[in-house]
Protein backbone atom coordinates (compact mmCIF):
# COMPACT_ATOMS: atom_id res chain seq x y z
CA UNK A 1 0.00 0.00 0.00
CA UNK A 2 1.27 3.75 -0.85
CA UNK A 3 1.62 6.52 1.59
CA UNK A 4 -1.52 8.14 -0.11
CA UNK A 5 -4.82 9.23 1.57
CA UNK A 6 -7.21 7.16 0.48
CA UNK A 7 -10.81 8.03 0.90
CA UNK A 8 -14.50 7.06 -0.10
CA UNK A 9 -17.35 7.11 1.54
CA UNK A 10 -18.61 3.74 1.94
CA UNK A 11 -21.67 1.97 4.42
CA UNK A 12 -21.74 1.34 7.99
CA UNK A 13 -20.33 -2.15 8.69
CA UNK A 14 -18.99 -4.14 11.42
CA UNK A 15 -15.21 -5.09 11.79
CA UNK A 16 -13.78 -7.81 14.31
CA UNK A 17 -10.12 -6.78 15.38
CA UNK A 18 -7.67 -9.52 16.71
CA UNK A 19 -8.48 -9.44 20.27
CA UNK A 20 -12.20 -10.30 19.17
CA UNK A 21 -13.74 -6.95 19.78
CA UNK A 22 -16.33 -5.43 16.77
CA UNK A 23 -16.59 -2.17 15.67
CA UNK A 24 -19.71 -0.70 13.71
CA UNK A 25 -18.64 2.41 11.92
CA UNK A 26 -18.03 3.32 8.13
CA UNK A 27 -14.40 3.48 7.32
CA UNK A 28 -13.27 6.79 5.67
CA UNK A 29 -10.04 6.45 4.63
CA UNK A 30 -6.58 4.32 4.98
CA UNK A 31 -3.08 6.41 5.37
CA UNK A 32 0.19 5.43 6.54
CA UNK A 33 -1.13 2.46 8.09
CA UNK A 34 -3.97 3.58 9.39
CA UNK A 35 -7.78 3.48 8.86
CA UNK A 36 -9.96 6.21 9.81
CA UNK A 37 -13.87 5.38 10.85
CA UNK A 38 -16.73 7.00 11.81
CA UNK A 39 -18.78 5.89 14.70
CA UNK A 40 -21.94 6.81 15.56
CA UNK A 41 -23.51 7.03 19.25
CA UNK A 42 -27.01 4.67 18.74
CA UNK A 43 -28.48 6.75 21.80
CA UNK A 44 -27.43 10.55 21.26
CA UNK A 45 -27.12 10.14 17.15
CA UNK A 46 -23.59 11.98 17.22
CA UNK A 47 -20.83 10.75 15.01
CA UNK A 48 -17.10 10.55 15.55
CA UNK A 49 -14.08 9.66 13.69
CA UNK A 50 -11.78 6.76 15.28
CA UNK A 51 -8.58 5.90 13.76
CA UNK A 52 -7.26 2.39 14.52
CA UNK A 53 -3.87 0.69 12.92
CA UNK A 54 -4.34 -1.83 10.66
CA UNK A 55 -2.10 -4.07 12.19
CA UNK A 56 -4.79 -4.38 14.97
CA UNK A 57 -7.33 -6.26 12.21
CA UNK A 58 -6.81 -9.93 11.08
CA UNK A 59 -5.47 -10.19 7.64
CA UNK A 60 -8.83 -10.85 6.04
CA UNK A 61 -10.35 -7.71 7.83
CA UNK A 62 -7.64 -5.54 6.51
CA UNK A 63 -8.12 -6.74 3.28
CA UNK A 64 -11.86 -5.93 3.63
CA UNK A 65 -11.22 -2.34 4.74
CA UNK A 66 -8.26 -1.30 2.02
CA UNK A 67 -11.13 -3.24 -0.55
CA UNK A 68 -14.06 -1.75 0.94
CA UNK A 69 -12.57 2.16 1.18
CA UNK A 70 -11.02 0.89 -2.92
CA UNK A 71 -7.56 0.75 -2.05
CA UNK A 72 -5.14 -1.86 -2.89
CA UNK A 73 -2.47 -4.25 -1.52
CA UNK A 74 0.63 -4.14 -3.13
CA UNK A 75 0.90 -7.25 -5.48
CA UNK A 76 2.42 -10.32 -4.01
CA UNK A 77 5.68 -10.08 -6.02
CA UNK A 78 6.55 -6.53 -4.41
CA UNK A 79 5.84 -7.38 -0.94
CA UNK A 80 8.20 -10.63 -1.28
CA UNK A 81 10.80 -8.24 -2.73
CA UNK A 82 9.89 -6.46 0.38
CA UNK A 83 10.72 -9.21 2.97
CA UNK A 84 13.67 -10.51 0.85
CA UNK A 85 15.50 -6.89 0.71
CA UNK A 86 14.72 -6.84 4.31
CA UNK A 87 16.78 -10.08 5.21
CA UNK A 88 19.33 -9.11 2.94
CA UNK A 89 19.91 -6.15 4.55
CA UNK A 90 19.62 -7.51 8.30
CA UNK A 91 21.94 -10.23 7.28
CA UNK A 92 24.22 -7.59 6.07
CA UNK A 93 24.24 -5.81 9.27
CA UNK A 94 24.65 -8.80 11.33
CA UNK A 95 27.95 -9.75 9.57
CA UNK A 96 29.09 -6.68 9.98
CA UNK A 97 28.35 -6.53 13.47
CA UNK A 98 30.33 -9.71 13.68
CA UNK A 99 33.37 -8.64 11.53
CA UNK A 100 33.82 -5.15 13.76
CA UNK A 101 33.85 -7.69 16.90
CA UNK A 102 30.49 -6.02 17.96
CA UNK A 103 28.85 -9.57 17.75
CA UNK A 104 30.77 -13.41 18.43
CA UNK A 105 30.04 -15.77 16.55
CA UNK A 106 27.76 -17.64 18.60
CA UNK A 107 25.60 -14.50 19.06
CA UNK A 108 25.53 -13.70 15.21
CA UNK A 109 24.17 -17.54 14.19
CA UNK A 110 21.59 -17.10 17.05
CA UNK A 111 20.93 -13.83 15.35
CA UNK A 112 20.77 -15.37 12.05
CA UNK A 113 18.75 -18.14 13.02
CA UNK A 114 15.92 -16.14 14.45
CA UNK A 115 16.04 -13.72 11.96
CA UNK A 116 14.86 -16.82 9.60
CA UNK A 117 12.72 -17.99 11.71
CA UNK A 118 10.74 -14.32 11.33
CA UNK A 119 11.00 -14.43 7.87
CA UNK A 120 9.84 -17.90 7.60
CA UNK A 121 6.44 -16.76 9.76
CA UNK A 122 6.73 -13.95 7.11
CA UNK A 123 6.27 -16.36 4.75
CA UNK A 124 9.86 -15.68 2.62
CA UNK A 125 12.18 -17.74 2.93
CA UNK A 126 15.86 -16.61 3.51
CA UNK A 127 18.63 -18.36 2.15
CA UNK A 128 21.64 -19.58 4.41
CA UNK A 129 24.93 -18.13 3.76
CA UNK A 130 26.72 -20.50 1.71
CA UNK A 131 30.39 -19.80 3.78
CA UNK A 132 31.23 -17.31 6.38
CA UNK A 133 33.54 -14.47 5.04
CA UNK A 134 35.61 -12.97 7.36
Amino acid sequence: MTNAVITVAAAVSCWTNLAGHVISARPLSVAGGKAVFEVSAVASGAAATNSYPLSVFPEGERRRIVATIGASAPPADAAEANRRAFAAREEERIAAMERDGLLTAEEAATRRTALRGFMRFKGAAVARPAADVR
